[in-house]
Formats: C-alpha cells, structure tokens, sequence
C-alpha cells in the first residue's frame, strides 16, 4: 500500500510538472519586427484617420518602438522609444538607461514588461497562429495591454 501511495505521488508530480512545464524563449526567438493587427491588414479607418504601433526588437538586444497617429484635420503625429530588452523565460523586461530618453526617443519603457505568445511546435492547427507580444506591465498607458504581432510570421 506505501509502495502504490508514493508511486501515484511521484507521478503525481511528474503529470503536473510535465503539465505546467513552459519552454523558454531564445533572443532568436523573441528578434523581430512585431505590428499591431491593423497595420497587417489596412491601417485607415473610415474616418480617415490612421494609427499604427511597429516594435523592433534586434538581435543585440536593442529595440526600437514608433506609433504613428493621423487624426482628421491634424497633423500626423509620431512617438518613438528605444533602450535594450532581455528575455527571461516568455517575459521581455524592456529596460531605459538616462540617456535612452532624448529628443527623438521620448517614450521612457523602462520596468516595462511583455509577455511573448509562441505557436507551439507539436500543433495540429490547420490555421497558422501567429506569434505575438502582448504587454502587461508598463507605466505608460499607451503601451500597456497593446498587443503586437510578428511581421514575418
């Protein structure tokens, strides 16, 4: 009877490590150009207006972040940042340093945080899932919850 108890115990734990168990993502993997789904498809809308998010993400762990906004009857407007990210399991930690923030880069993503969304390998899906990135921890307000795909997926 002790031998069945710890033999389910230890495939107990084996079933729900094996359940719960999350690949880690490489930097090549995380490397892209990711864009929100608008600029996949058509980035006008009916009244004319435009807005699109690109994020790059650079294989030497530098990125670059470009919202572009063109409201009716207004000039087109542009918001950029930049710094360097890590990843850490399926997390991008987005990191500024001082000098990060300057004329042109004006959007501080330092403490910002992303989770990354990969199709898994063994799917039998028919449809293609795509990979994404979807913020959940930033303080600016633009930037979190927005949800970025990968350009060439």
């Amino acid at each position: 009877m002790k031998k069945q108890l710890l033999l389910f115990i230890v495939f107990g734990f084996a079933f729900a490590k094996a359940v719960t168990a999350q690949t880690n993502a490489t930097i090549e993997d995380v490397a892209g150009i990711y864009v929100d789904k608008y600029s996949l498809e058509e980035a006008k809308f009916k009244d004319g207006s435009e807005h699109w998010w690109k994020l790059t993400l650079q294989l030497d762990g530098t990125f670059e972040y470009h919202n572009f906004r063109k409201l009716p009857h207004q000039d087109e407007e542009n918001f950029y940042g930049g710094g360097t990210w890590k990843v850490s399991g399926r997390t991008v930690t987005f990191l500024d340093v001082d000098n990060d923030i300057n004329e042109k880069y004006q959007i501080n993503f330092d403490g910002a945080k992303a989770r990354l969304f990969m199709p898994s390998p063994r799917s039998k899906r028919k449809v293609k899932q795509k990979r994404y990135i979807h913020f959940f921890e930033s303080e600016n307000s633009v930037v979190e919850s927005l949800k970025l795909f990968r350009a060439d997926d």
